[in-house]
């Protein structure tokens, strides 16, 4: 039984993974920066939307909601992961003047990595 509901809890949690790296990545652009604070700030968000949402989707909320138990603090997770994936990569652009897009010349074959070897 309880391996059952690991499993559904792990089906559901691995949707954030990506959510997760993005922001990992973006947190260490900030620290790289000599920024804390917007990553600190950013983790606080995360933190407290997932314990309102783990409540809401655990529990349920009579006539609105109803309690998903297990699956609900998965979903939970994963959102709040999306919301702070969401939250990192806004501020990069707003706070940096970082872009994320790529410009054709930084592209090179494999012929030209081996060019006079």
């Amino acid at each position: 039984m309880v391996l059952e509901y690991s499993v559904d809890y792990y089906r559901i949690r691995v949707i954030g993974i990506p959510f997760t790296l993005i922001t990992i990545g973006v947190f260490g652009i900030f620290r790289g920066l000599q920024n804390t604070i917007v990553p600190m700030t950013i983790a606080i968000i995360g933190t407290l939307l997932n314990i309102v949402l783990d409540v809401l989707f655990v529990y349920g909320l009579e006539g609105l909601i109803d309690p998903m138990h297990i699956n609900g603090a998965a979903y939970a997770s994963v959102i709040a992961q999306l919301i702070m994936a969401c939250l990192a990569v806004v501020l990069l652009y707003k706070k940096t003047k970082i872009t994320l897009q790529f410009e054709e010349t930084q592209f090179i074959t494999k012929d030209e990595i081996y060019e006079g070897y």
